[in-house]
């Protein structure tokens, strides 16, 4: 049985090694609008020729721990005391009343399973108990199933920031207003 629960001293080797490689078939293109008196963007996904595999970019283990400890809340997905499924990070932005997800993954084995659900409504009850007033998330625009999860869970499009990512790839921007 899966337990989500905040991160221990011990599960954050068991958490570098969740495998948070995917596969897609779909990127997200960005089409900026430019002109005296309109701006924006429109984002609309491509069909790629073929799946194509892909591996986030990750910091190196011990950077990647410490930001992860450094974080105003990191839950794990576990069961048992050490095999780790998944986390997730947030930071708070309390001026903004905002839990950002910093990062959330589920092992590729354990996908369509629940996990990253439980995670999610985890996070959510707590930012909620917090008294914030949203949620906000980030995904590459390569990340098709990561943004297929957050739209079924209730967020929608924010935006997009070019250069988000420390590879300098643009990141699509994800929101959902909390309920009591």
């Amino acid at each position: 049985m899966v337990h989500i629960r905040l991160a221990r001293r011990g599960d954050w080797e068991a958490a570098l090694k969740v495998d948070t490689n995917f596969e897609t078939r779909t990127a997200w293109q960005v089409e900026e609008i430019t002109g005296e008196e309109r701006w924006g963007a429109i984002l609309r996904p491509a069909r790629l020729p073929r799946p194509q595999r892909v591996q986030l970019p990750r910091f190196p283990d011990e950077v990647q721990r410490r930001l992860w400890e450094g974080r105003d809340a990191f839950w794990v997905a576990a069961v048992g005391t050490r095999q780790v499924l998944g986390y997730l990070g947030i930071v708070v932005e309390a001026e903004r009343f905002v839990a950002r997800i910093t990062e959330m993954a589920v092992d590729a084995a354990h996908r369509r399973e629940g996990v990253g659900s439980a995670l999610l409504e985890q996070a959510e009850a707590w930012a909620l108990r917090q008294g914030l007033r949203q949620i906000t998330a980030a995904c590459p625009l390569k990340a098709e199933p990561a943004i297929a999860f957050l739209r079924r869970r209730g967020f929608g499009p924010a935006g997009y920031q070019d250069g988000y990512w420390p590879q300098q790839e643009a990141a699509f921007l994800f929101r959902k207003r909390l309920r009591r």
